[in-house]
């Protein structure tokens, strides 16, 4: 690296002439990617005292988020994209975050929104647009508050293959615009589509300063995407709220047929699954009630994906009724145990062969390696 300080460009390190950067995510850093991670940052600051947060973190995943929020009860990472990114990449960095516990929320750098808009179609108002206690960007229509957003109706995005991949996994599409390119300088933009094509979304605007915004915390709960070719929480547009409310009679079925405390559970039990939202009770137990119920003593036996849904719609305690998101959940359960190294690879119709249990093995599977390899294989799936 060489550093340049001259007098127009602000000091920065630059690599050497002919060098290549050697990290795996390196890209070029625009003024406007640098001025939004540190505005951000201190917004976050502000808005969350008591939170630790990190500019440019390093996670044991090999990912580097652009903002780490740590607390003492979740983790949560802001991205901020300034630069094209291909569907399959940002799915693949979302699910990465997602399976090692992590939520995450994107926002797109105002050149993405610039360069996507029709601006014949554009009708300017200014109308009162409040923000909830909750947090998050409020519609047209809320109780007034002191300043008055711009708001935009009728507006068409023609959008990037980004912009589809979000709004088809049901992210929120934010925009952050870090130097006053288009708004004044640090201000939130969110877009609401309201309808449209493939080649052109139709919705609604509101934007507003972000340091007179709260933390969306309301908004790291966006849908995750499943492996199956539609999400059930998109079609149904219902919330599924887990409340863990059947946890005490699972608990109670591990302790009187394999005298198990929860306390007593594999470390391999509790990853996060996503579709996981389809039990009404904690990841830890419903994935041990599934090992000991077709995979413990049970090695060259075979593994059915259909009687292990049937089993578990009859017995394990469910926070819906569809059975799309159910199977959704048993899949991405069966890779999990195919990458542990305890089933064989799973056929197209869900039959898998188990290959070993914890007594066989003479120890518990490492966790974190079965999660990376269960995302990588899903990664080539959605590929695929």
């Amino acid at each position: 690296m060489v550093l340049k300080a001259g007098a127009l460009v602000a000091a920065h390190f630059a690599h050497l002439a002919g060098t290549v950067c050697s990290h795996p995510q390196a890209e070029p850093e625009t003024e406007a990617h640098r001025t939004g991670k540190e505005t951000l940052a201190q917004w976050l600051t502000r808005c969350l005292p008591d939170a630790r947060v990190t500019l440019e973190a390093e996670l044991p995943s090999g990912q580097r988020a652009d903002v780490l929020i740590e607390t003492e009860s979740r983790r949560a990472v802001l991205e901020y994209q300034c630069a094209d990114l291909s569907s399959r990449e940002w799915r693949r960095r979302h699910a990465l975050y997602r399976t090692t516990g992590i939520q995450d929320l994107w926002l797109l750098g105002v050149g993405c929104w610039v360069s996507g808009i029709g601006e014949s179609s554009i009708q300017y108002r200014d109308v009162s647009c409040c923000v909830p206690a909750t947090g998050g960007l409020a519609p047209r229509g809320s109780a007034s508050t002191a300043a008055t957003p711009d708001y935009y109706d009728s507006h068409v995005i023609i959008p990037s293959e980004l912009i589809r991949a979000m709004r088809a996994d049901g992210a929120p599409l934010l925009f952050l615009d870090s130097l006053g390119d288009r708004w004044a300088a640090g201000t939130l933009i969110r877009f609401r589509p309201r309808g449209g094509t493939v080649r052109s979304l139709r919705g609604e605007v509101t934007a507003r300063p972000l340091n007179q915004l709260p933390f969306p915390w309301n908004l790291m709960d966006w849908p995750i995407r499943m492996v199956s070719a539609e999400s059930y929480l998109l079609q149904s547009r219902r919330p599924v709220i887990v409340s863990n409310r059947g946890d005490d009679s699972v608990r109670d079925w591990l302790r009187e047929r394999h005298h198990l405390e929860e306390k007593d559970l594999a470390a391999l039990f509790g990853i996060l699954v996503p579709a996981g939202m389809a039990f009404d009770c904690s990841p830890r137990l419903w994935q041990a009630c599934l090992y000991y119920r077709f995979v413990h003593g049970q090695v060259g036996q075979a593994w059915w994906i259909d009687e292990v849904v049937t089993w578990s719609r009859r017995y394990l305690p469910l926070a819906v009724s569809s059975g799309r998101l159910l199977r959704t959940a048993l899949y991405q359960y069966q890779d999990l145990l195919s990458a542990a190294g305890l089933l064989s690879l799973p056929t197209g119709r869900g039959k898998a062969r188990v290959e070993a249990d914890f007594t066989s093995m003479g120890r518990c599977p490492d966790p974190v390696a079965a999660q990376k390899l269960a995302t990588y294989r899903r990664t080539l799936a959605w590929d695929r």
